[in-house]
């Protein structure tokens, strides 16, 4: 499939058979309706928005089964592993949901917080239990070395970060400076 955008380097890649099959975008409402821009985007086989993504990421591992002739079994595998990953990106690390940290810090949290759809719950389920759910499934990724001084990278950061959190550290590892201060 030829590159639809004649970008140099974008042929480039697509010539040594390097341009990926899929990318993800974020939806940007402009005037005049969405749009969806992004230079990969005319060239993967397949675009994922991040909208789409976070409203049933199931869904959109089925979209993509075709592209990569994936079996049932193995798209039940991945959405498994989206599912659990999204519950620990939002759980663990220095750049867990605001609600988490302010939670760990024990600043109030009102009903109203925790009937947002923002709120991941993440007093409802054993962080252990889940580090331990993502690391069975076996699925690596290619992270940036340093991911581990702020996101979650192996069993054990959970806690690691939650202690780190509650010890007086906020957002991207920035100092606490109360519940009214709070980085987003």
């Amino acid at each position: 499939i030829p590159p639809k955008y004649d970008d140099k380097r974008v042929r480039s890649l697509f010539e040594e058979g390097k341009v990926a099959v899929f990318t993800s975008v974020i939806k940007k409402k402009l005037k005049g309706g969405e749009k969806v821009w992004d230079k990969m985007a005319p060239h993967a086989l397949h675009t994922q928005t991040k909208q789409d993504a976070q409203a049933c990421s199931k869904c959109e591992v089925v979209k993509y089964q075709k592209i990569f002739n994936m079996t049932d079994d193995e798209v039940e595998r991945v959405a498994d592993y989206i599912d659990t990953f999204a519950y620990i990106r939002k759980c663990c690390g220095l750049q867990s949901s605001k609600w988490e940290r302010k939670r760990l810090h024990q600043c109030p949290i009102t009903k109203e917080d925790m009937e947002s759809p923002d709120y991941p719950h993440c007093e409802a389920k054993d962080k252990h239990e889940m580090e331990l759910k993502l690391e069975s499934l076996g699925i690596k990724t290619d992270g940036d070395e340093n991911e581990g001084d702020i996101n979650w990278s192996k069993v054990g950061d959970c806690k690691r970060f939650d202690d780190m959190i509650i010890g007086g550290l906020d957002f991207n590892g920035r100092e606490f400076k109360g519940c009214d201060e709070m980085n987003l």
